[in-house]
C-alpha cells in the first residue's frame, strides 16, 4: 500500500513477537509515553539523545556511566 491511516479511540495489539523495520524515520507522539519491560530495556544506536525541559531521573541500584 502507498499509505495506511488508522484513527480509533483505542487500539490494543497482542502478539508473541512483533518486529518492525523502517528505512528512514519511525516516530511516536503522545502526551505520555510509557514502556514497561519485565526483564530489560535496550536502546542501541550510533547516537542517543535524551532531552528534557525539566528533570531527568535515573533510578536503580547501580547506574553505570562510561
Amino acid at each position: 500500500a502507498g499509505s495506511v491511516e488508522t484513527r480509533a479511540a483505542s487500539i490494543v495489539s497482542r502478539a508473541r513477537t512483533v518486529m518492525t523495520e523502517v528505512e528512514e524515520l519511525a516516530q511516536t507522539r503522545g502526551g505520555i509515553l510509557r514502556f514497561i519491560a519485565r526483564e530489560g530495556f535496550h536502546v542501541r544506536g550510533r547516537r542517543a539523545v535524551v532531552k528534557a525541559d525539566e528533570d531527568v531521573k535515573l533510578k536503580g541500584q547501580k547506574i553505570y556511566l562510561a
